[in-house]
């Protein structure tokens, strides 16, 4: 780099202040800099202000002197400083680096890293065929832009790098997912031996549908429905299949709601009530006089739980039961 010599300086003897004209010593000087004043000593930058003034040390030693030549000479600070950068950098992310060392490919930097090998075996191309099980994603999990179909003899329960995959029927899926082709998104939380793990499938042919467990200690927790109630749900009149003062489980694989309508044959108080996990959790209005429907109020039923709807104080065969899944 050559010396800067631009303009003219005013220095003043015993003085650190160098006052330039014509100068920007910000944008062409640093602290560090060899400062060659019109006396024709050597001093040293220590401050810039800005493009006109800045201070040297030790102070001027010659007669003070308006608009005199100078010259400013870089140092090897420069060099060392971008050594002590480039050193702190390697200290701070030398582990990262070190991930990315050796990688002769894109497959082999996505393994690295925890991606997946990005490779191109069993994939498809299609986004509409069952059979096939594309799903374009441009470049999630360093997958290149596809789900990675996974073999039959795979199953979901198995270690495998963080990425999208597709499951054809594969075991270790939702059981209440209505179909076994779906997509699965799986991401290790810990490294081999994979002990903690989350993921998420959703069927192929119910996208409204959202399934999530978790791995801990190396054992995955039940699949759990987390689809809003209500989402790809539908009032079903069930009274064929159903009865007063009996118990029933919900086996949907999800929360359902419930609601009956009786007619009463005597004049008695009477009402219609929920149990849920055989406790009561709700009671319909009441009729007193007979030939009078009374309703049960509707309750949510949690996945799993069992229910009744019973009658208390009277006589009110079952006129319709509906189910909300």
């Amino acid at each position: 780099m050559s010396w800067y010599r631009t303009g003219v300086v005013s220095a003043t003897a015993g003085q650190t202040t160098i006052t330039g004209v014509s100068t920007n010593f910000s944008a062409n000087a640093r602290v560090g800099d060899a400062f060659q004043g019109p006396d024709g000593r050597w001093y040293e930058v220590v401050n810039i202000a800005s493009a006109t003034v800045m201070s040297i040390l030790p102070a001027y030693q010659g007669a003070t002197v308006t608009g005199g030549a100078y010259g400013l000479a870089p140092m090897q600070g420069y060099v060392k400083e971008s050594a002590d950068r480039l050193r702190q950098i390697v200290e701070q992310y030398g582990a990262t680096l070190a991930l990315f060392g050796g990688a002769a490919d894109v497959a082999t930097l996505r393994s690295n890293i925890g991606l997946g090998t990005g490779a191109t075996a069993n994939r498809q191309t299609s986004r509409t065929d069952v059979s096939t099980g594309a799903l374009l994603l441009p470049g999630a999990f360093g997958l290149g832009g596809q789900a990675i179909v996974l073999g039959p003899d795979d199953h979901l329960d198995n270690q495998r790098p963080s990425g999208l995959y597709y499951a054809t029927n594969l075991p270790g899926r939702p059981m209440g997912a209505y179909s076994g082709y779906g997509y699965l998104l799986h991401i290790a939380l810990s490294a081999s031996p994979e002990t903690e793990a989350v993921q998420y499938f959703t069927p192929y042919n119910r996208p409204q549908q959202k399934w999530v467990r978790t791995k801990v200690a190396q054992q995955y927790l039940p699949w759990v429905n987390i689809t809003s109630i209500g989402t790809d749900q539908t009032w079903r009149n069930v009274s064929a299949s159903r009865s007063l003062n009996t118990n029933y489980t919900n086996n949907q694989g999800r929360p359902i709601q419930i609601q009956a309508f009786a007619g009463t044959t005597d004049a008695a108080h009477v009402t219609l009530i929920v149990f849920v996990n055989g406790g009561l959790v709700a009671r319909g209005a009441y009729s007193s006089a007979a030939g009078q429907y009374v309703t049960s109020l509707p309750v949510i039923i949690p996945e799993g739980a069992t229910y009744s709807i019973r009658v208390a104080n009277g006589n009110a065969p079952l006129q319709d039961w509906y189910e909300l899944y």
